[in-house]
């Protein structure tokens, strides 16, 4: 889903870097190395948690 909404923003994102990417960031994680988790994120109609996406 990302993906697919960057592209259409109109950003190139070539196909061959894709198997490089990880599902993850690491933006759960502090600078004391502590895993910061919500209990329970905002899901949108579908189930999903919104992308973060500031083109």
């Amino acid at each position: 889903r990302v993906i697919d909404a960057l592209r259409s923003a109109g950003q190139a994102i070539p196909d061959h870097l894709l198997s490089s990417l990880s599902p993850l960031t690491w933006e759960h994680v502090n600078l004391t190395g502590d895993y910061l988790w919500e209990e329970k994120p905002a899901l949108d109609k579908n189930g999903f948690r919104a992308i973060p996406f500031n083109p």
